[in-house]
């Protein structure tokens, strides 16, 4: 994809996203079909020492429901500008993302799909992985996953 070769687009765009505070690790909904999910899990399991913890961080179907807005947009102090836009596909089973970074005089675009879950879902999808003691939580800072969650944070254990 043409959005990996154009570093000043990541450069600018990754710390916005992935702070140093939080490791997000979304690599089990970027996949085309929840089976393709699935084998993801299945080898990151295979791949934990035993009793080895994993964490998942993704946004839920709950919170996505609970938006009326699916614009977001951020100002940087250097004036850049940050735009998110999300669109739900038929059947709740998908979100498309774009994202816009307007920086001076140069505009980057860069659109993804990725699988949506709910809290539940995600847990039955880790247990069918063969994770054990899967626990969600609405934030990494271990906060209930209930109607004020931003986030869905799954803890499981190999």
């Amino acid at each position: 994809m043409e959005w990996f070769a154009d570093e000043a687009f990541w450069q600018t765009l990754y710390p916005r996203l992935f702070t140093e505070q939080r490791f997000a690790s979304a690599a089990a909904d970027y996949f085309e079909t929840p089976d393709q999910d699935l084998d993801v899990l299945r080898n990151v399991k295979a791949s934990l020492k035993k009793d080895g913890i994993f964490l998942i961080d993704v946004i839920g179907k709950e919170y996505l429901a609970s938006r009326t807005c699916r614009t977001l947009w951020e100002e940087s102090p250097e004036g850049e500008l940050f735009i998110q836009h999300c669109d739900i596909l038929p059947g709740w089973s998908r979100v498309r993302l774009q994202w816009l970074l307007i920086k001076k005089d140069r505009t980057l675009r860069f659109e993804l799909e990725h699988n949506l879950y709910s809290g539940q879902e995600m847990v039955a999808l880790l247990r069918k992985a063969g994770f054990s003691d899967v626990q969600i939580f609405g934030s990494l800072a271990g906060t209930p996953y209930d109607s004020s969650a931003t986030r869905l944070v799954a803890r499981a254990r190999s």
